[in-house]
C-alpha cells in the first residue's frame, strides 16, 4: 500500500489541507464520509447541491436503519 511518502511531500501536504477543512464525517456504506462546507457568503447553486445530498445520504440512512431488524 502507498504512502503520503511515496507522493511526495506535496500531497502529503495537500492531505493535511484537506483535513483540516472537513467539517464533520457521515458514516457511508463503505467507511467515512468528510463534509467540506464549501468557503461562501450566501446562498449559492454549491451550498444548496450540499444541503439537498446531506438530506438525501441522512434519508437513505434513515429508510435502511428502519428495514434492518435488530
Amino acid at each position: 500500500m502507498l504512502s503520503p511518502k511515496d507522493y511526495g511531500d506535496s500531497h502529503a501536504h495537500k492531505k493535511v489541507e484537506i483535513e483540516n477543512k472537513v467539517t464533520t464525517y457521515i458514516q457511508g456504506k463503505n467507511g467515512l464520509i468528510g463534509i467540506i462546507i464549501p468557503p461562501c457568503e450566501g446562498p449559492t447553486n454549491a451550498l444548496e447541491d450540499l444541503h439537498r445530498t446531506i438530506a438525501e445520504i441522512a434519508i437513505k440512512q434513515a429508510i435502511k436503519k428502519e428495514a434492518t431488524p435488530e
